[in-house]
């Protein structure tokens, strides 16, 4: 299907061009109880690579097991479509992609090779932590397959442009 949105990691799809679809689909995800999880994310030029700085707490008294992902994204990409119009947004790389188990406070640092010729003002980096059991959802189509997919759902999020 295009145009085809999955919000919050699945757990709801929108396979239509109507706005209000979408409206709804992300109004629906965001009433949706999560995990208390708060992240602050720093992000800094360094030369022509990117350091990173990410702290993630945990509110709740229980443990937390989730997958998270650091995800270089091109305000102004560079790729067109058919049109000829520039996709706006799109993810060219991960800085971090792992599993973390937060009983409290974790702090992460990596910096970022850019690769990419990412240009400094035309570059976000997006954070989001994700619960670590998949729940299986259902594509809104029944062939092909496969008709199910599996969906991990968002417990927080934060970006910075840089």
């Amino acid at each position: 299907y295009v145009p085809m949105l999955y919000v919050d990691g699945g757990y709801a799809i929108v396979n239509t061009a109507s706005e209000s679809d979408y409206f709804e689909a992300i109004q629906q995800a965001a009433e949706r109880k999560v995990h208390n999880i708060s992240m602050n994310i720093n992000a800094e030029w360094n030369g022509n690579n990117i350091k990173i700085s990410l702290n993630i707490a945990n509110q709740n008294n229980i443990p937390y097991f989730g997958q998270l992902r650091v995800c270089i994204v091109e305000i102004n990409s560079r790729w067109t479509d058919n049109a000829g119009e520039n996709y706006s947004y799109a993810l060219m790389d991960y800085a971090l992609n792992k599993y973390v188990f937060l009983g409290g406070e974790k702090y992460f640092e990596t910096e970022w090779k850019n690769i990419y010729d990412m240009k400094e003002g035309n570059t976000m980096i997006l954070a989001y932590i994700a619960q670590w059991l998949p729940k299986l959802q259902k594509n809104p189509w029944d062939k092909p397959k496969p008709s199910c997919f599996l969906a991990q759902f968002i417990d927080e999020v934060v970006a910075v442009e840089i």
